[in-house]
């Protein structure tokens, strides 16, 4: 089954002394001395806060909460820091040097790996829990920090800290929203056709000509468009999905309204507190109109998206800028009534008989819509054809997992690759080519592949029955169970080069979970 080679004795694990970003540091005492990249990060929660003392009140009436959540920073080397927990779990200790806006640090280092960290770092994350206080989970913010890539794709600017700020505000809305926002529809997920797609371009268009109008008659006008082009979009999807749609404009759109309110705040009397000698890539909000422009270029160029049903990032936000716009005062009512934006929006300016009748003509001279749905229908013929492909190849599958590591796979494929997506999954006929991150490498052939879930590769060998072994693996240490350290595996669709992996095998599958980034 297995050519085993280079069998050596196992690493011993990483212990009382762990390497941060270069700095020694013990596990179970010493607990100063984190390494700049994180005191920085820290310093831009700090800064968030801050903004938001400007800016929240008038982002939404009543929003006053942003200082009640704890954060926690899970960082690419393994560290963990906990900021302004009520009672941490066990593994975290205190950082007696360090508060952030007078809340207390709590750091983890037991899973801590020797790779340096070095801003800028590109922070994500969601709301979570960790752990109770008198009976009740502990809602947090749960931040995932990597390497920025070198320049952000909307609008091609290079990094800065404001955007990592801009994320802060957008978690903390979210948390606010667990008490006046409530969405009571789950995650939208669709695949778009072609009548799904075409329609969906037109409402981008629509909100972004209201945006743009030089008055209300004309911004209502184009609104009525976008409200009618979402009816004709529905027809053919289930009530249920078209719910789902308009809830995720409310759960994500608002939280991005967030984001752009804060900023066209920011425009009057703001003076930061953190400066550029304590992080490089803050300016201090002094160039609000490039940062809001980013949020345009990314209506502009989600609209016009065939396979992406997640638009409801976009839509939603500009669907609350111009309720803001058009109907000063909207958010107090719309919360107390659990609404959605495109309800709201029909109540102000619903659409007559006239317009609907009128609106194939309008759609056709104002937004050329037979143009829009040639184009849309040849991607859905060829994503169509690729999935039909891809899902009829039979044979022996790969998968490998970044998921261990927290890495998004996607991230590591070369941008330049022809791709489709159907869902959660990212198609790839040509194959992906060589992935590469820190000390890991996998070399794929020309083959189809997937992305499922976020984070594992996967490809089919059609002619496994023809072959002897499934793969053959060179490494420094078997270290039990299926994990092997030192690796370079070879199958007859990839090589991998990796310090730590875990593989299992099934009759038809192996799986490969990349258990670490460095040696």
């Amino acid at each position: 089954m297995r050519a085993m080679m280079n069998k050596k004795a196992v690493f011993p694990a990483i212990g009382l002394l762990l390497i941060i970003g270069g700095f020694p540091l013990g596990a179970e005492e010493k607990t100063d001395g984190l390494p700049e990249a994180v005191r920085i990060e820290l310093l831009r929660l700090e800064e968030t806060y801050h903004v938001l003392d400007h800016t929240a009140a008038k982002v939404w009436p009543g929003w006053t909460n942003y200082r009640n959540f704890p954060f926690r920073f899970s960082f690419e080397n393994g560290l963990r820091v906990l900021v302004g927990h009520p009672s941490p779990p066990e593994g975290y200790a205190l950082a007696p040097d360090i508060k952030v806006d007078g809340k207390p640090v709590h750091v983890d280092a037991r899973r801590v790996e020797p790779l340096r960290l070095e801003q800028p770092l590109h922070a994500g994350g969601g709301i979570s829990s960790l752990g109770r206080v008198d009976g009740k989970p502990v809602t947090l913010i749960d931040i995932s920090l990597s390497r920025a890539r070198p320049r952000e794709d909307a609008g091609g600017r290079r990094f800065q800290a404001e955007t990592t700020i801009l994320t802060y505000i957008h978690e903390l809305f979210h948390c606010f929203q667990e008490e006046h926002l409530r969405v009571p529809y789950p995650n939208f997920r669709y695949n778009p056709d072609t009548l799904f797609a075409s329609y969906s371009e037109v409402e981008g268009a629509a909100l972004e000509k209201a945006y743009e109008a030089g008055g209300p008659e004309e911004a209502k006008q184009h609104l009525k468009d976008f409200l009618l082009a979402r009816k004709i979009k529905r027809r053919t999807m289930p009530e249920f999905d078209a719910r789902c749609e308009s809830g995720e404009e409310v759960r994500e759109g608002t939280a991005v309204y967030a984001e752009v309110r804060s900023l066209e705040a920011l425009g009057a009397g703001f003076k930061p507190q953190l400066t550029a000698a304590r992080d490089p890539y803050y300016r201090g909000f002094t160039d609000l109109g490039a940062l809001l422009r980013i949020y345009w270029a990314r209506l502009d160029k989600r609209k016009a998206l065939t396979y992406s049903y997640l638009k409801g990032y976009e839509y939603g936000c500009y669907q609350a800028l111009l309720l803001e716009r058009l109907f000063p005062g909207w958010q107090k009512p719309f919360s107390e009534k659990a609404g959605l934006l495109d309800e709201e929006l029909g109540a102000q300016v619903g659409p007559g008989a006239e317009d609907e009748r009128l609106a194939p003509r309008r759609f056709e001279k104002v937004y050329g819509f037979s143009r829009i749905r040639a184009r849309h229908a040849k991607a859905v013929r060829e994503r169509d054809t690729a999935y039909q492909a891809i899902s009829s190849r039979q044979g022996r599958s790969y998968i490998v997992s970044f998921k261990p590591i927290r890495q998004f796979a996607s991230a590591l494929v070369d941008p330049r690759k022809k791709k489709y997506d159907v869902g959660l999954m990212d198609i790839f006929p040509g194959g992906v080519g060589t992935v590469k991150t820190d000390e890991i490498e996998i070399r794929f052939a020309k083959v189809p592949a997937e992305i499922n879930q976020l984070y594992y590769f996967k490809v089919v060998d059609s002619g496994w029955k023809a072959r002897k072994a499934p793969y053959q693996i060179r490494y420094e240490a078997d270290e039990g169970g299926d994990i092997y350290s030192g690796v370079t595996l070879t199958t007859p669709l990839f090589e991998l080069k990796a310090p730590r992996i875990r593989i299992t095998e099934e009759a038809a599958r192996v799986k490969i979970w990349i258990l670490s980034r460095v040696s």
